[in-house]
């Protein structure tokens, strides 16, 4: 992967080398970097995404991420190299995981993708745009592997979540019911295609 930057607005950002690193800097707010989660990184994460659906919480009844956010599934998705964190200094501000399948949502696919999960900032930071930042490394990341689309899921019922994503270039693919073992709900597919050259949206 060849190094390179990308400016938008006051952020920058840079890939470092050939790992899944990067440094976004926010102006007077100082740098953020992202980097591969490691074990000792499942407290901060599990810590970000609970305060997460903490929030969720406020806007919709039942569906969302459990309270607290289970250990298990942090680090068996940090075991497969698909979490990430993003910190301010010491202090880890958000998370993701990335993965290049989904079977569980998607079904059997080509490899032409690659699939968001669980992408969460700590309160403290939401009003700084470290999300949409965040989605932009992502696509960059994705389209570095070759791959034209970046695919997620959210709950349909929730509209704020789901015209959030709209806003980052992401488009209704279909709904879909899944359950068990947690009860059945309704979950909204959405996909963003990806320029070759630089991950944008191509429209």
């Amino acid at each position: 992967m060849r190094p390179f930057a990308l400016r938008t607005g006051e952020v920058r950002w840079l890939m470092e080398d050939r790992t899944d690193s990067a440094t976004l800097a926010t102006g007077r707010d100082g740098s953020i970097a992202v980097r591969a989660a490691g074990l000792s990184d499942v407290s901060a994460i599990v810590e970000i995404l609970t305060e997460a659906a903490r929030h969720q919480q406020r806007f919709r009844a039942g569906g969302g991420w459990p309270v607290p956010f289970p250990r298990e599934p942090i680090e068996e998705g940090i075991r497969r190299r698909e979490f990430h964190v993003a910190e301010r200094g010491p202090v880890a501000v958000a998370t993701f995981s990335l993965s290049w399948d989904d079977p569980r949502f998607w079904g059997p696919q080509p490899p032409v993708a690659g699939y968001l999960h669980k992408l969460a900032v700590r309160r403290s930071e939401a009003h700084l745009g470290v999300g949409r930042e965040l989605i932009e490394w992502i696509a960059r990341r994705t389209r570095a592997e070759g791959r034209s689309l970046l695919r997620l899921d959210c709950l349909a019922a929730n509209a704020r979540l789901v015209a959030y994503y709209e806003a980052a270039g992401f488009r209704k693919v279909r709904a879909i019911r899944l359950g068990p073992p947690a009860p059945p709900f309704d979950f909204q597919l959405m996909e963003r295609t990806l320029d070759e050259r630089s991950g944008a949206t191509n429209r």
